[in-house]
């Protein structure tokens, strides 16, 4: 269970979000939906401790253990993956090389080596329908806005986390890309996955959401539980 508590978000002086309290269980997908500006990415970038975000108070527990003091490398270890909106180009950093070195941090006790780690990516990318040649290269270089967004997909079936914090992949993509999106989602949470996505498209015949919150300057509204 990814629990986040009555969380109050800073972005230097100014605050953000404030009082924001939802949870996210093992094999149930959440939406948080809202206007532009509306904090979305925030919240989740808070708990990375990205883009110049604070948390000033609140705490963000993971199966019952608090997190909020971890940074983000240290969440990989509970198991937590969290997609970017725009993703940045790494020069000089192999994708696959970043992504494998990711998956031991993920899993310490693992004894997969790179090559049978590979192997069943590229499986994974076969039965998803994603071009592992997206990730064939340096980390999101020479890649379309949309690209980032799929090899961003590649990099959760790469790392296999147990909760997944997607920031609007299906925006920027085409509409069949989008499809390829929504799909992920859902088998993801079929195969036990918590996730927890943004998005301001109207996707609900496409995407299989256990409950949707609009975030509202008052902070979370549930729109509707299935």
């Amino acid at each position: 269970m990814l629990e986040i508590k009555n969380l109050k978000v800073k972005r230097g002086d100014e605050i953000i979000l404030d009082d924001v309290s939802l949870s996210l269980a093992a094999g149930e997908t959440v939406k948080i939906s809202g206007a532009n500006g509306s904090g979305k990415s925030t919240l989740l970038s808070s708990i990375f401790k990205v883009h110049g975000t604070s948390i000033s108070s609140g705490d963000i527990l993971v199966d019952r253990v608090s997190v909020i003091k971890l940074e983000g490398y240290e969440l990989a270890k509970h198991g937590v993956y969290y997609a970017v909106q725009h993703p940045p180009i790494v020069g000089g950093v192999n994708t696959l090389q970043f992504l494998y070195k990711s998956y031991k941090n993920f899993h310490p006790t693992s004894t997969l080596n790179i090559l049978g780690w590979k192997k069943n990516l590229e499986d994974k990318c076969n039965d998803y329908k994603l071009d592992i040649n997206l990730i064939s290269g340096e980390l999101n270089s020479n890649l379309s806005g949309g690209e980032k967004k799929l090899a961003q997909l590649i990099h959760v079936l790469a790392l296999d986390p147990l909760y997944l914090l997607l920031d609007e992949l299906d925006s920027g993509v085409d509409e069949t890309n989008r499809g390829l999106v929504y799909e992920f989602i859902n088998i993801e949470k079929e195969k036990g996955k918590g996730i927890l996505y943004t998005s301001h498209i109207d996707d609900k015949d496409k995407v299989n959401v256990d409950r949707e919150y609009v975030l509202e300057k008052t902070g979370l509204v549930l729109k509707n539980k299935i």
